[in-house]
């Protein structure tokens, strides 16, 4: 009993943070969808060839991707970025919504990609990363959408990330809830196993003692 109860713990385990995880991912791809829809395309794309970080059209866009960071409590950091043309693994950011202006990702500022490939897909539709990142802004969990132009061409992508620590306060609840339940309800049943045992051994015995009694030729009570 102890074996397949335990068991039956790790499964709910194992469930429960695979969909919190599903419902993570959701919830930073709708975050990233809402925002590139905000966008506009040509916008963008004036600001990555000839802006300057902090211009009016800049700040257009990351007040866009504030509203959407906002929005989302779960939203740590929002941003977008293009395509590098010489390198297929390496992205440009073009603009980000923190007001940290010496630590946010810079206009033009190149990231190698090459250890997130979901980050390479977004620009085919949204998408989520399947496990947390690490780079040197921070260890995510991120979801990604295309900003599409007027033709639906993929001309550039959001990102919103996610802190670890969110993630792993999340599933360190389901932990400690799983193990609650386990030991409650392993209490609880061992209670009852134990005492329906008795109730069922006590007459056997009883007839065992009897039939010792009788083996000895000793004086059965009757009332026994």
């Amino acid at each position: 009993f102890t074996i397949v109860f335990s068991g039956a713990v790790v499964w709910f385990y194992q469930y429960a943070t695979q969909k919190v995880m599903e419902d993570l991912r959701q919830n930073l791809m709708v975050s990233a969808s809402t925002a590139a829809d905000m966008i506009s395309a040509e916008e963008h794309t004036q600001v990555f060839q000839s802006g300057v970080e902090g211009d009016a059209q800049y700040e257009h866009i990351a007040s866009q991707l504030r509203l959407a960071r906002d929005a989302n409590p779960k939203a740590e950091s929002v941003y977008t970025a293009v395509r590098s043309e010489g390198n297929p693994t390496e992205l440009l950011f073009v603009v980000s919504a923190s007001e940290d202006v010496e630590g946010r990702a810079h206009l033009r500022e190149p990231y190698d990609a090459s250890n997130a490939p979901e980050m390479l897909k977004a620009f085919d539709g949204p998408i989520a990363d399947v496990e947390m990142g690490a780079d040197e802004f921070g260890v995510w969990l991120s979801g990604y959408a295309p900003i599409l132009d007027e033709n639906g061409n993929s001309i550039a992508i959001v990102g919103v990330d996610m802190l670890a620590n969110d993630v792993l306060e999340a599933q360190s609840r389901i932990r400690n809830a799983s193990l609650i339940m386990f030991l409650i309800a392993f209490l609880v049943i061992f209670v009852t196993v134990f005492f329906l045992s008795d109730t069922i051994t006590r007459p056997l015995r009883v007839l065992t003692d009897a039939a010792h009694m009788l083996e000895n030729d000793e004086q059965v009570d009757p009332e026994t």
